[in-house]
């Protein structure tokens, strides 16, 4: 059976029967081309790794660009706070419903590669570093393409400083290069992860515009924020810095620039994170005092 290009997004939400999806994705349109240098699908059309990174990216940066100017016209609709914004902040709102979007899909397949598969930790060749699916390449493709589309929004309206500019170019560098050397799948897609949090960090931002910080529901988040940021984010990298100390035999089967970002982007990100949990676990102290007696005066 032959699944076209224009097969339902959802299609990726399966699970065990995603690799016989993703083997069998075929587009007419580009049979026999070729991108520098590079095939994107055979003579039948049958994508190539390549093809399946170049097709999957731009589903994914169409349908996150056009999930974000959605924004403008449902927002409004049930937020009576968005009109009153400025475009910074409303840019900032509509750009967390494509990276909702892109934690649910993309954690769900790093998590079933990385954690719930032996893929990557079986014995045999290739090496684990030099491992890939047609799974993992369309996983980064849909990463690569979201992360193209909020790093602009990000760069262009300042949203969340230096932080998450270094943020999203060691993501966007990582996920890219990983895309197009076939290297490192597994340590690319063990930090995409770490975007578990997201969700949570977006109601928080959410319900802060929304003049909700007093209700419950701010601080339900509040509590999951600080329980996924402690799992998916802090603990999650020992592990994968112990792995990386396991494997450090294979780095030099990789070219020089995979090994020069996997020698640095996972410790810029571990300081990053450990950067907001230092700020999270002091605004949650914060929540849970209450206000200052400065503040009560005022």
């Amino acid at each position: 059976r032959q699944t076209s290009l224009a097969a339902p997004f959802v299609l990726l939400a399966y699970n065990k029967m995603a690799d016989p999806v993703f083997e069998q994705l075929y587009v007419k349109q580009l049979a026999g081309t070729s991108f520098l240098g590079r095939s994107l699908a055979d003579d039948d059309g049958k994508l190539t790794n390549e093809g399946t990174v170049i097709v999957w990216g731009l589903i994914s940066f169409i349908f996150c660009t056009l999930v974000h100017f959605s924004g403008r016209i449902i927002t409004p609709l049930y937020s009576k706070n968005y009109k009153g914004m400025n475009e910074a902040d409303k840019n900032n709102w509509d750009s967390r419903y494509s990276s909702m979007l892109h934690s649910a899909l993309c954690v769900w397949y790093a998590y079933d590669l990385v954690y719930t598969s032996d893929f990557f930790f079986k014995e045999g060749e290739p090496a684990p570093v030099l491992r890939n699916s047609v799974r993992s390449y369309a996983c980064l493709g849909m990463s690569a393409g979201y992360f193209v589309v909020d790093f602009y929004l990000v760069w262009a309206y300042d949203l969340g400083g230096f932080e998450m500019i270094a943020h999203h170019v060691g993501s966007l560098l990582s996920v890219m290069v990983a895309a197009s050397t076939g290297e490192c799948h597994m340590h690319a897609l063990w930090m995409l992860v770490t975007e578990f949090t997201t969700p949570f960090i977006n109601f928080r931002w959410w319900l802060d515009k929304a003049e909700m910080k007093n209700s419950i529901w701010y601080l339900l988040n509040a509590i999951a924020i600080v329980l996924s940021w402690t799992v998916f984010r802090i603990m999650a990298f020992p592990p994968f810095f112990y792995v990386m100390y396991q494997q450090r035999h294979q780095i030099k089967l990789m070219q020089p620039i995979s090994q020069v970002l996997l020698a640095t982007f996972p410790l810029i990100l571990t300081f990053l994170n450990l950067y907001w949990y230092y700020k999270i676990i002091k605004g949650g102290m914060k929540l849970l005092m209450g206000p200052s007696k400065k503040a009560k005066k005022e």
